[in-house]
């Protein structure tokens, strides 16, 4: 009989906690995707914007399927968004069952010559697509070109200075022709990044790793203060003085 009782019991536990983890597996899986889609090209509730966004919803439920949110990988949910189209701005998982995705869409700003066609890089400086062309696939103007970047690395060091650049001017496109990152040659000279605004002023950052933030800021002031006609030519120059200030000054001639 004692034995009778004891494999009783432990049927008992064993059903018990079978249906425990079971009911946590119904509770705690994913069964709810909220994707949000920041867009340049299509407006929020656009038929061609919930498409897209449907489409992610559907591939992260597909690879969800079944697991329970505290064991999926968040890597894997970002490798489900297409990474050539949109980037992931955020990705929080909510208990007991649903996970919240931001997805932005990667917006070509660089474009470089690879000798017989050019290479368009988004925002991050990160490789878009191959054009024969210099312009924007969205509003048909030009993208910034882009000198002087001789490898990956590079790219990414434009665009990290050119997000300094649009934070304090507020645009890019609108106002910068081209960019141009300048290596020192000795140990005598700098390195300079070089701004070729439209209007044809331009704007020489030298040692530009340094006091990057602050030397746009100067660069601001200065070119807020000039005139108009003052704006068509000339260089303004921002450097760290010796004793460690931050300079600003405007050549008209150069």
């Amino acid at each position: 009989m004692k034995f009778v009782r004891k494999l009783t019991v432990l049927i008992i536990t064993v059903i018990f906690i079978a249906a425990f983890a079971i009911g946590i597996g119904v509770v705690f899986s994913v069964k709810n995707v909220n994707v949000t889609l920041l867009s340049y090209e299509y407006g929020e509730g656009s038929e061609e914007a919930n498409r897209q966004i449907a489409e992610v919803k559907q591939k992260i439920l597909d690879y969800c399927r079944g697991n329970v949110i505290a064991f999926v990988d968040e890597v894997d949910v970002i490798n489900c968004v297409d990474g050539n189209v949109y980037t992931v701005e955020s990705c929080e998982k909510v208990l007991p069952c649903t996970i919240n995705l931001t997805i932005k869409q990667r917006t070509e700003v660089f474009v470089q010559s690879r000798g017989e066609f050019y290479a368009i890089f988004d925002e991050n400086g990160k490789f878009l697509r191959g054009s024969e062309n210099i312009f924007n696939s969205f509003d048909n103007a030009p993208n910034v070109i882009v000198n002087g970047a001789h490898s990956d690395e590079d790219i990414k060091i434009v665009a990290d200075v050119c997000s300094v650049f649009k934070a304090r001017f507020g645009s890019l496109r609108s106002v910068i022709d081209s960019v141009e990152l300048v290596k020192a040659q000795t140990a005598l000279t700098e390195d300079k990044f070089i701004f070729n605004f439209r209007c044809g002023i331009k704007l020489e950052l030298q040692d530009y790793s340094v006091f990057t933030a602050e030397k746009i800021d100067e660069a601001f002031r200065e070119f807020s203060s000039l005139t108009g006609e003052q704006k068509l030519k000339g260089t303004i120059y921002c450097f760290e003085d010796l004793d460690g200030i931050v300079r600003r000054t405007y050549n008209p001639e150069i």
